[in-house]
């Protein structure tokens, strides 16, 4: 037997001698116990090898035990309340102190340190892994096999550790070293030294530097500031912990722990990780390594993530061979040590609300890794973020209307915590259904990864909850100009909140009988961010929304609308069938719905068109049984079939999409016929001609003017070959484009009109 102790000065050596005295006599047989000084747990470096190595020369059968000493803080571990202090961050980890400290620590308190034995291996066992990762590169040499006893010791040790301390804190260790040790490192660098004529020596040498660069190197202490840190930002705005499902985050746990993990989280605001790693880290749940750009990696606040799992990504990298080698090998290695991932899969925050669409760029490093490692049974699971209200949305709102987004900087970032100190509700964590990927898909099946983003996305969406905030900015942007009573306000939430009930959508707990009576104090939160004006001075109190904050209504609106989208165009094909004949109503409605999906196919996530149809045909059973035979009748029966359709949603869900589209196809309709329009001149001409069109009230509101509503217009008009010069019938296509759209805008209003006066005639 052969005791590995990893000591990291005299102290330590001292108590885990005592224990091993101890023990010694209690055995039997002592004759063949030897004991080696390994400081595993010193540094990150690999410990000095050469007397391991003249050990490891014993018999095969000789049992290797690692042995450590654990320092326990003054509180139980399980606790998220840590007694850490500034102080901590001169003196260091009270985990790991030094000779003096620990001798402190032990006369005030010797219960805070225990002896923990790890798990015993073989020569033989711990040689037949090693060989096993090596595969068919067989490397006979002594230091290199010396190492690898060294890593795995220590892996031993943190698990028997974390035993003590909690799973939160488990990180890896030794990674550069793991890696510039495998055999398919090795053999893809050797590959592309041969592909470029390089040496080997240099490749290796800016693979270092890279790893510097790229490998989160976490410790205890600064998992426990960050999570401090995350506690205090969260609570300058929000109140309480973080709103999530016990039973969601227990089947989330589980799959972490079985399969290689990624949680791909919605990014609506720099709040989005902090919710996600700080709700975990309560809850005991193993450590992230979050991707985060490299543009965020500035003073202070690179330095705290980089020490408590995050990873910095260059912003672009494409002809850089030896970057994408470094990377693609260092998330393999996490995926084969079972260290779960995490990203904003969107890639940006969502600037107007709804999901924005996914960015493969990460998504397809990580899947290639797993392709090279050979990965199995992969999790891909959705997580999405939700907020009563948002510091952020006032600055989309500005960025929309054409600002130029400040880049971040210390300075930004201090001045963006500053600005959190008010009041805004709670954050809500939703985990969706994974989707697992039996094995990587080949990286040259162009597919794949469309197909995993957008399943991804649906997830997410089906997880997103209904946010008070959300359906009161729904309901008033509903009714806008006009303004609602609290009476009046409360009736509107409570028929989607009935509608959103019977269809087993999530809905946060603000949606309680008690919470629900309490409309007229979010009315007033609302008011006081400015997004809604009261006037108090006449016979009732009413609320609406401030004309110059449609935009920032609409942002919380939009947070929901992809729940109400297929309710939204039966309402439009309905209209539309009951103004035509009575032998074709039936097929001119299905017909109109799957146009009307095409007009938004840059907006929304639908289904297949089968699914998408069994979804529409299930609305409609729900609403009314009998509605097949209501249908072909046609004219007043189908008008009168729509009216009972409550609550109506058309008109507050897709009024900014319609109107913003209109100005794109209106600004085509005006180019002569053998004329192209760019879409970056799209883009410029869009925005004003919107503030003018907006100011002759040919659209309603200033939500309908915004880059990214107009970008989305382009894109239909491009996919519709509206857009480049020549074509056939191109003015005429265009002009029935615009009219088309102009038609729908003339049925929101009709629909509008409906649901305001509570009947269709």
């Amino acid at each position: 037997m052969l005791f590995i102790l990893d000591v990291r000065n005299r102290l330590e050596k001292n108590l885990l001698e005592e224990c091993l005295d101890q023990f010694i006599v209690d055995t039997p047989d002592n004759s063949a116990i030897d004991r080696i000084l390994l400081p595993i747990s010193k540094d990150e470096r690999s410990p000095p090898l050469d007397e391991l190595i003249r050990k490891l020369d014993a018999p095969g059968a000789t049992l290797l035990v690692p042995v450590r000493v654990a320092w326990l803080m003054p509180e139980t571990e399980s606790t998220t309340k840590k007694p850490l202090a500034l102080r901590h961050l001169v003196l260091g980890d009270p985990r790991h102190p030094g000779s003096w400290r620990g001798r402190w620590i032990r006369f005030r308190d010797p219960s805070r340190t225990e002896c923990i034995m790890a798990q015993p291996a073989t020569i033989d066992e711990l040689k037949s892994r090693y060989l096993a990762q090596l595969g068919e590169q067989v490397n006979d040499s002594t230091s290199e096999f010396a190492g690898f006893v060294a890593r795995q010791a220590g892996l031993s040790l943190e698990i028997a550790e974390w035993g003590l301390i909690g799973r939160r804190y488990k990180a890896p260790r030794f990674v550069a070293e793991s890696l510039t040790s495998s055999p398919k490192f090795k053999a893809a660098l050797a590959d592309l030294a041969a592909a470029t004529g390089r040496p080997l020596g240099d490749l290796h040498d800016e693979a270092e530097v890279y790893m510097k660069e790229l490998i989160a190197v976490p410790s205890s202490l600064f998992i426990d500031f960050r999570a401090r840190f995350d506690s205090w930002v969260m609570r300058l705005s929000y109140e309480g912990n973080v709103v999530f499902r016990e039973d969601d985050l227990e089947r989330v746990r589980k799959i972490v722990q079985y399969h290689p993990s990624m949680l791909l989280f919605t990014h609506k605001t720099y709040v989005d990780s902090i919710a996600l790693t700080a709700t975990l880290f309560e809850n005991d749940f193993r450590m992230l390594h979050i991707f985060a750009g490299i543009n965020m990696s500035f003073a202070g606040l690179g330095f705290l993530m980089r020490r408590s799992g995050g990873i910095f990504i260059r912003r672009k990298f494409q002809d850089n061979l030896l970057y994408k080698i470094v990377l693609r090998h260092y998330i393999g290695y996490l995926m084969e040590k079972r260290f779960p991932m995490t990203w904003a899969f969107e890639g940006t925050r969502s600037r107007t609300g709804k999901l924005m669409p996914p960015r493969y760029g990460l998504l397809k490093y990580v899947l290639e890794a797993a392709y090279t490692t050979d990965a199995r049974d992969i999790h891909v699971i959705p997580v999405t973020v939700s907020y009563d209200l948002m510091r952020d949305v006032q600055d989309y709102a500005s960025e929309q209307a054409g600002k130029l987004k400040k880049p971040e900087s210390l300075k930004w970032f201090i001045s963006y915590l500053s600005s959190l100190r008010k009041p805004m509700g709670r954050i809500y964590l939703d985990f969706g259904q994974s989707v697992v990927l039996p094995r990587a898909p080949d990286p040259e099946d162009q597919l794949a990864l469309p197909k995993i983003a957008f399943e991804v996305a649906v997830q997410a969406n089906n997880v997103t909850p209904i946010t008070m905030p959300a359906v009161a900015c729904m309901v008033l942007l509903g009714a806008a100009p006009r303004a609602l009573t609290i009476e009046e306000i409360q009736k509107e939430i409570l028929a989607i909140v009935t509608w959103a009930h019977a269809r087993s959508i999530r809905l946060t707990s603000d949606f309680s009988p008690r919470r629900l009576a309490h409309v007229e104090e979010l009315a007033v939160a609302m008011q006081g961010m400015g997004l809604l004006i009261r006037y108090d001075e006449g016979t009732d109190t009413v609320f609406g929304i401030e004309t110059s904050q449609h935009l920032m209504a609409s942002y919380y609106r939009n947070t929901i609308i992809h729940h109400f989208v297929n309710k939204a165009i039966l309402e439009l094909a309905l209209l539309r069938a009951s103004e035509a004949p009575v032998e074709d109503v039936t097929d001119v409605f299905w017909q109109e719905t799957l146009r009307l999906r095409d007009f938004f196919k840059f907006e929304f996530f639908y289904p297949s068109k089968k699914k998408f149809k069994k979804q529409l045909w299930d609305e409609l059973e729900r609403s009314d049984p009998q509605w097949e035979d209501r249908l072909q009748q046609g004219g007043s029966e189908v008008l009168s079939m729509l009216s009972a359709m409550l609550p109506l949603v058309a008109h507050s869900t897709l009024l900014p999409f319609i109107e913003a589209y209109s100005v794109v196809f209106d600004l085509l309709a005006r180019l002569p016929g053998d004329a192209g329009l760019a879409e970056e001149e799209c883009m410029a001409r869009a925005l004003k001609v919107g503030k003018q069109a907006y100011l002759q009230r040919r659209i309603t509101s200033e939500a309908s003017i915004g880059k990214l509503l107009f970008q989305n217009g382009y894109k239909l008009a491009d996919n519709l070959e509206l857009t480049q010069s020549g074509g056939e019938n191109l003015a005429e296509r265009r002009i029935q484009i615009l009219r088309d759209f102009k038609e729908l805008s003339r049925r929101l209003e009709r629909i509008r009109w409906m649901a305001l006066s509570g009947h269709g005639e």
